[in-house]
């Protein structure tokens, strides 16, 4: 009886991981990945804002940030755009 009860259970467990594996109703239509982003952990807040904006710009071919107020008096937000800007600037 010890068998059976393993291998009924090993049974359940097959089937839930399974079910982990198995597709929404959607699986006709894919979608779109997002964009990939960088990996900015462990930089402050402003830096990323300033990269991400940066990094937009280069991809729109802008030569300037667009939040001027916040390039000119914030010193973080201004080294991650320029850095943003560097990266993302297209080959």
């Amino acid at each position: 009886m010890r068998t059976s009860g393993l291998v009924v259970f090993a049974l359940c467990a097959t089937v839930l991981m399974l079910q982990g594996c198995a597709t929404g109703g959607n699986a006709g239509t894919a979608q779109k990945a997002p964009a990939a982003r960088y990996n900015l952990a462990g930089y402050p807040p402003p830096f990323r804002d300033g990269f991400n904006a940066g990094c937009d710009a280069a991809k729109r071919k802008a030569a300037e940030a667009e939040d001027k107020a916040r390039y000119t008096s914030d010193s973080q937000y201004r080294a991650g755009w320029k850095d943003g800007q560097s990266v993302c600037k297209p080959k």
